[in-house]
Formats: C-alpha cells, sequence, structure tokens
C-alpha cells in the first residue's frame, strides 16, 4: 500500500508538473506576441508600374565612376504630407520628378518642377531645407569628369554647371540658383547629405 500510495502521488506531482509548464509556456507566448511589433508581420508587394514608378536609369558606355552613380532622393517637397521621388537616369534621358498622389500611384513632374536635368551624369541626389524657409529645396551632384574616373587628369577640365543647386518656390517650382551659390566643385560627387540643426540646414557632398 504504501509504494502504491507514493506512485499514485508521483503521478499527481507529474500531471501538476505539466500543467505548471504549460501555463507557464501559454503566459510565454502572450507576453513575447504583445512585445512583438507590429512590422514583424509586414510583407512587401512590388507594384512599381501600377504607381506609376516605371523608369530607367543606364550609360550608354559605362565605365569606373559610372558603376557606382545613380540615385533617388525622397521628401515631401509640395508638404502634402505624402513622400516624393527625384529620380536620376544617367544616359536614359532627363531627371524625374515624381509627385505622391497620395492614393499609391506617382505623376511625373519634373519639367513642369524645373529640375529635368539634361545631359549631366547627376547622382546622389538630396533633399533639404538649405534655406530654413520650410520648402525642402534639391541638390544634385554629378560626375564631372571626362576621363569617367573619380577624378580629373589635368589635361581635360571638369564639366562646368553639371552640380545643381535648386530653391523649392513654395508653389511646386524650383530656380536654379547654383551661379549664385557659391559652389564650386572640380572632382566628382557621389553622394550628398542633408543635416538639420535647430537654426540652418547644410548640405554636405562627397
Amino acid at each position: 500500500m504504501g509504494g502504491a500510495s507514493v506512485r499514485g502521488a508521483c503521478r499527481q506531482l507529474q500531471r501538476w508538473r505539466r500543467l505548471v509548464v504549460a501555463a507557464l509556456t501559454d503566459s510565454a507566448v502572450a507576453v513575447l506576441e504583445l512585445m512583438t511589433p507590429a512590422w514583424a508581420s509586414w510583407s512587401f508587394t512590388e507594384v512599381h508600374e501600377q504607381a506609376g514608378l516605371a523608369y530607367e536609369h543606364r550609360y550608354d558606355q559605362p565605365t569606373v565612376a559610372d558603376w557606382s552613380a545613380g540615385g533617388v532622393a525622397a521628401g515631401d517637397y509640395d508638404r502634402d504630407g505624402w513622400i516624393d521621388l527625384y529620380v536620376v537616369r544617367g544616359d536614359a534621358g532627363p531627371n524625374l520628378l515624381f509627385r505622391n498622389r497620395g492614393d499609391g500611384t506617382f505623376e511625373e513632374r519634373g519639367e513642369a518642377a524645373g529640375i529635368a536635368i539634361r545631359g549631366a551624369r547627376s547622382v546622389g541626389p538630396v533633399f533639404a531645407d538649405f534655406d530654413g524657409d520650410g520648402w525642402l529645396d534639391l541638390f544634385v551632384p554629378a560626375l564631372l569628369c571626362e576621363n569617367k574616373v573619380s577624378y580629373c587628369d589635368g589635361v581635360r577640365a571638369p564639366r562646368v554647371g553639371a552640380v545643381k543647386l535648386f530653391r523649392n518656390r513654395g508653389d511646386g517650382t524650383f530656380a536654379d540658383i547654383t551661379e549664385g551659390s557659391g559652389l564650386r566643385f572640380t572632382r566628382d560627387s557621389f553622394s550628398a547629405a542633408g543635416a538639420t540643426t535647430t537654426s540652418t540646414v547644410t548640405s554636405i557632398s562627397s
């Protein structure tokens, strides 16, 4: 009788242990679900054509520097609450400005906005409010050297006027203020960054 009682008590303890483990497991799973951020279940679907973002970027005779070129600037240039896109295209055609309609689609406004740069090997554009007026301006670096490496060889001069700084007029258009800005480049620029402080906005290219 004593042995049977002990075996019965052991089985009871094992049942209780399984119940406790199951309860703890359920609690742990519930806590993890509460702690798991919503983005952990995100997924993506390719919709660039439906969104109106079909365009080409290419170089007719790509060389060393060209392989590092390209780029897209993202920012709400018209302050409607939706992120717009400015893309460079190499030799494929003028640069493009895609205005976000807010319904999952974009319309191309580069020509109308005055920033459809042609004939320049633009790279790494960036939106930044450099004059602090509340409107995002646009800085567009470029590859300048005709020998198509990251430096000019002293024989062929850099292409003047390829780097551009545009001021946002606040009416959907931009003014080219490169000439009076004091910006002078004699080497290739592959990217740019915009930094906002409490009183000033600066643009840095590299």
